[in-house]
């Protein structure tokens, strides 16, 4: 019972496929006899467990509306293309 108990941050993060799972594990074996070490692998199993820092990838956002595509890039070409004739003089 006390190994059960012992381990359950462990058995808690593998449960619910925490991604983390492995390093808890071993937070947990080798520093769940210290209070600190069963408690922080406790909460850190109880954390998100798909979800990191970094947030997903969105598509780009559709046009607003102001400026059509075509003229954004005609734009962009004229200024790249000034910025070159500027240069090489």
């Amino acid at each position: 019972m006390l190994t059960l108990l012992y381990f359950f941050p462990s058995i808690i993060a593998f449960s619910r496929h925490h991604r983390r799972r492995t390093a808890i594990n071993h937070l947990n074996a080798i520093f769940g006899w210290s209070v600190i070490g069963w408690i922080a692998a406790f909460i850190w199993a109880l954390t998100s467990p798909g979800k990191g820092l970094a947030m997903a990838a969105t598509a780009a956002p559709e046009s607003t509306g102001d400026v059509p595509e075509h003229f954004a890039a005609q734009l962009l070409t004229d200024i790249v293309e000034r910025d070159l004739t500027t240069r090489s003089l």
